[in-house]
């Protein structure tokens, strides 16, 4: 019995161990922050879904009106920089990859069935194909030009895994199947019901044939690509809709951002008022990604240049909202002001909870965590 005993002591000593190292592991990597600096203006920025440390940013020579596009495959990975730093000092993202357009690049999106592909949209109408594991002189693999302006942004649908969509100024949004167009270079359908600019089409992450839409128009719609119309229409913002995102969790819900400054939540089974109204940006809303990891936070990129994680359960409705009313607790849950210029681009990490990135137009691409201390800005 004694030896049971010893036994269970022993074993309880080691977990205990294991899981204090554990513990310190995730605390060293909430308080890593690295930094890249582009000569161009940031736009856009996607963490792999295959790989935790490969980044991708996209950005375009001056601030996307006119000139060059360079599309940047980023890496956390430099054994030599991490022996050297054993502080929490922001530490560099290394350029792995660099591939250069004669337009801007505004969006990029990885393949999910392919680790080294992504696609990017630039300000001539293109969609590109790149694979960051060929040279230079082999890329991009394939050029897809149908759209009659600029596309903004890009979705690769990660449950069927083999196609992507494009969301243009031209109005439209594009379907496309790289294999099964591969001799056309042709898009396999075209989504015509908006009557302004497309600033984002995304794809559920729970339904293979589903995504959402929003425009300048100022509605939401939901779309089957079965179907060639919209399965349903919001008239979710009074002003423009510059982004969207699909909620992790419930696949009914899904948040959208808009210059009017707010981010607004909604149940697609009952679109006639809200969920909730989120306040707290100066400017518009650029970009909105639900967390990966927990159903309740969404985080924001704006024009007032700050980055923001939200609680977007807490309050409810518009009149419950309001910071300091009544004692309320605010959804708006921290804030960080590192970018210097428009906060334009943002993802969430599906493979390390809580590792944002964000990038701006004043060049900076910015990887932290939630948890952790706030990036410093860069003069």
């Amino acid at each position: 019995m004694s030896v049971c005993y010893t036994h269970i002591l022993l074993k309880i000593t080691l977990v205990t161990m294991n899981n204090n190292n554990n513990n310190n592991s995730n605390n060293n990597n909430n308080n890593q922050l690295f930094l890249f600096r582009t000569p161009f203006n940031g736009y856009s920025v996607k963490f792999s879904p295959f790989f935790s440390d490969r980044i991708a940013c996209s950005a375009s020579q001056n601030f996307g009106i006119v000139g060059n596009g360079h599309q940047y495959i980023l890496s956390k990975q430099d054994k030599e920089q991490e022996q050297n730093n054993t502080n929490f000092n922001q530490k560099q993202l290394k350029e792995v990859q660099r591939f250069e357009t004669s337009d801007g690049i505004y969006d990029c999106a990885w393949s999910e069935e392919s680790e080294n592909v992504l696609v990017t949209c630039s300000g001539d109408g293109s969609a590109k194909l790149w694979d960051v594991a060929r040279a230079k002189q082999q890329n991009p693999l394939r050029s897809f030009q149908e759209h009659e302006a600029e596309i903004y942004t890009v979705s690769w649908n990660a449950k069927r895994k083999d196609c992507f969509l494009t969301a243009s100024w031209d109005d439209t949004i594009k379907l496309w199947n790289p294999r099964e167009n591969a001799h056309t270079n042709g898009s396999l359908k075209t989504f015509r019901e908006h009557t302004y600019c497309v600033y984002a089409a995304e794809w559920s992450p729970h339904h293979a044939d589903v995504f959402a839409s929003v425009s300048g128009d100022c509605t939401l719609k939901i779309w089957d690509c079965r179907k060639n119309h919209s399965t349903l229409s919001i008239p979710a913002h009074d002003y423009e809709i510059l982004c969207v995102d699909w909620n992790k969790y419930n696949d009914c819900v899904v948040a959208t951002g808009s210059v009017d400054r707010t981010v607004k939540l909604w149940d697609i089974r009952n679109p006639k008022r809200e969920l909730s109204i989120l306040r707290g940006h100066g400017y518009a809303v650029r970009r909105i990604k639900m967390d990966p990891f927990d159903e309740d936070i969404c985080y924001t990129a704006s024009y007032d240049m700050t980055i923001a994680m939200w609680n977007w359960k807490i309050g409810g409705h518009e009149e419950q909202n309001l910071v300091g009313n009544g004692g309320q607790r605010s959804p708006l849950l921290r804030q960080w002001r590192h970018h210097t210029e428009f906060a334009v681009g943002l993802d969430v990490s599906v493979l390390e909870r809580g590792e944002i990135a964000s990038c701006g137009w004043d060049s900076c691409v910015h990887v932290f965590n939630a948890e952790g201390p706030a990036p410093p800005p860069i003069v």
